[in-house]
């Protein structure tokens, strides 16, 4: 057991609360997704994708789950879209990839080439 003592409050908390604590922000920490890398998008293509880019990071933000997604043009080369997003688990991240399927982002980008490291 660990005491902490103050003028007002008196606390006691056991080591296996503090360790217990520990191993569940370890897990919850290892649950989380990660892809990062870009996208090509071919030049007929380019248009429509940076028109819909603004509603798609929207529509992703708002969905449960998403903790970041960026998606920026390059500064060098404009056909190429450099991506980074973070789930909370697997489950977010799965119904993120199945909504993009059925959405208009997924429609203009399916031309386009994936270049994508998925870590977990």
């Amino acid at each position: 057991m660990i005491h902490f003592t103050g003028h007002e409050c008196h606390c006691l908390v056991s080591e296996n609360f503090l360790n217990a604590n520990l191993i569940f922000q370890k897990i919850n920490y290892m649950s989380k997704v990660i892809l990062e890398g870009f996208i090509l998008v071919p030049d007929a293509d380019l248009k429509a994708v940076t028109r819909e880019l603004a509603n798609h990071e929207k529509l992703t933000l708002e969905e449960p789950g998403c903790l970041v997604f960026k998606v920026q043009q390059h500064s060098e080369n404009p056909l190429r879209f450099d991506v980074y997003e973070e789930f909370v688990d697997r489950s977010a991240f799965d119904k993120h990839q199945e909504r993009v399927k059925s959405s208009y982002w997924g429609a203009v980008t399916k031309n386009v080439t994936r270049q994508y490291q998925i870590s977990e």
